[in-house]
């Protein structure tokens, strides 16, 4: 019983994980390019304000 409470138990996981890994990657990406966005914008606007 237990052992096949284990195996039901670990395969979703296990295809849970599969699928989540591409979706973690892409996060960082577009958690990068946010990050790269708004600092170049506020850069860029302090340049501005600056000159």
């Amino acid at each position: 019983m237990s052992f096949v409470f284990c195996v039901l138990c670990f395969h979703p996981m296990g295809e849970a994980v599969f699928w989540l890994k591409p979706l973690y990657q892409l996060g960082f990406v577009r958690f990068f390019n946010f990050y790269f966005w708004i600092r170049d914008t506020v850069f860029y606007r302090l340049l501005i304000l600056i000159s």
